[in-house]
């Protein structure tokens, strides 16, 4: 720079308000009378002024909708190289660019095959007979059996719901109050639309919902099959013959165990949980493996409700904030909420990030995101803590049921675990987002239960030529 003089920067807050707040004034490269000459202002390199600005915002919006797994600009590089290609070639002195426009063109549409191949591999060569089942039920059976069910998450009401309306006898034992928890969050954030936005994983690259909360499909299994629901019950041991399976189950309000008879048992337990139950006779090798050994990640989630929407200030409307902070990722709604509160689901973490937060109290974990949340948005923390006044807090890692969020197999897992994790032993079937793939998703657990179902009610259809046949012995 010769013998210019020159304004250094430093620390965080400082670089922030000239390079952010005052983005105008400082965010601008020098210009270099040589380059100048030679590119006349254009060029992602050379460029300065508002040529630069404009590159730059257009990258930076490019580069998110990457990061959040959007493909829209893709098809539009395809298509302006195409027709690039088209106009230069009749140029002769550009027509070296011609291999560079050809090599992106051709990188797009190789990322956009093998992602498409990628994806092959997740899909289920039963997945429309499986749809049709959802959609339609189990043809009605004429030999009825006793089936119990461990495990009232959406795995363990989607197969009782199937097998109940197929004319089966079931029961369902659940570990805790579920109904009464949802209703605690729907009580304390006044629209259940907020329950859909905490309880369910993210999907980062597509949103869909269930109108009124997504509450109401766990909630409609409930009411429908409240009376065959076993609420605040422990299930301690399976003890299985190849005629029957005994259960045994403790319910917090009672001393002695209880026990129930059934012909078949659905486990719909996670992983971790399952090995909680004592089986007799002990499960296969393979099994008992499959369930130690099968690797289950951390998951956090903080929500605030807010009385003052101040990210809308700032022009946000849905999408997130993604940052080194601990916070991670900030999930801002799209939704319009009773009353005009705001809820934000200011930290979202996996893995180790959420370990970060697994022993602080709730009290500390709430100062770290208003300190997060105070410096990205650029506001006050007492502020921010008198309109962001109600929270909830979820660590999996800590729930004393799941024992942790979801299935995250390390390498080689998914090939050496999943047929002995779905595999029936005998009369005892399981299923869960851990038996399918792909794993973590509630659609997962929902297609695992529907084919596991779909065995129980075949092995009922082909007992009755067993039963038939003992009888005249």
């Amino acid at each position: 720079m010769g013998c210019q003089e020159m304004v250094v920067l430093t620390g965080y807050e400082t670089v922030k308000e000239a390079l952010v707040n005052q983005a105008k004034a400082f965010a601008e490269r020098a210009v270099v009378p040589i380059f100048e000459d030679y590119a006349k202002g254009f060029g992602v390199i050379f460029a300065h002024g508002e040529n630069w600005r404009q590159m730059r915002q257009f990258s930076i919006a490019a580069l998110r909708d990457y990061g959040m797994g959007k493909r829209i600009v893709e098809d539009k590089i395809s298509e302006e190289c195409s027709v690039l290609i088209k106009t230069y070639a009749t140029y002769e002195a550009i027509l070296s660019l011609v291999p560079l426009l050809l090599a992106i063109w051709a990188s797009v549409n190789h990322a956009n095959e093998e992602e498409d191949d990628w994806m092959k591999c997740f899909e289920d060569p039963n997945y429309e007979e499986l749809l049709n089942i959802a959609r339609n039920g189990l043809e009605k059976t004429s030999n009825p059996k006793r089936i119990v069910i461990v495990g009232a998450g959406i795995s363990g009401l989607t197969a009782a719901k199937l097998l109940k309306d197929a004319g089966h006898q079931v029961s369902i034992i659940q570990i805790l109050h579920q109904m009464q928890n949802l209703n605690k969050l729907r009580d304390l954030f006044v629209d259940g639309i907020f329950v859909s936005m905490f309880l369910g994983f993210l999907n980062l690259f597509s949103f869909e919902e269930i109108t009124g909360g997504f509450d109401q499909l766990p909630n409609s299994f409930c009411q429908e099959m409240s009376k065959i629901i076993y609420l605040n019950s422990r299930v301690e041991k399976i003890i299985r013959s190849s005629k029957y399976v005994k259960v045994f189950f403790h319910k917090d309000d009672e001393d002695d165990s209880s026990f129930l008879i059934a012909d078949y048992v659905l486990v719909t337990a996670t992983a971790k949980a399952t090995r909680l139950i004592k089986f007799q006779p002990p499960l296969s090798l393979s099994k008992a493996y499959a369930l130690r050994s099968l690797h289950y990640t951390s998951a956090t989630k903080i929500a605030l409700v807010c009385k003052d929407k101040f990210w809308e200030r700032e022009g946000i409307r849905g999408g997130a904030s993604l940052t080194d902070l601990p916070t991670r990722l900030v999930t801002y709604p799209s939704h319009d909420f009773p009353g005009g509160l705001g809820v934000l689901l200011v930290s979202y973490t996996l893995h180790d990030d959420a370990d970060f937060f697994a022993p602080l109290s709730d009290d500390e974990c709430l100062d770290v995101v208003m300190d997060d949340l105070s410096k990205i948005h650029n506001i006050s923390k007492y502020y921010l803590e008198s309109v962001c006044n109600r929270h909830v807090i979820q660590k999996w890692a800590l729930d004393k049921f799941s024992m942790g969020a979801f299935t995250f197999p390390t390498p080689y897992q998914y090939n050496f675990f999943l047929k002995a994790l779905f595999q029936n032993e005998g009369r005892v079937y399981f299923a869960g987002e851990h038996t399918t793939y792909p794993f973590g998703w509630i659609d997962s657990s929902m297609k695992s239960a529907i084919r596991a179902a779909c065995s129980i009610h075949l092995n009922a259809h082909k007992s009755i030529s067993q039963d038939l046949k003992d009888s005249v012995w």
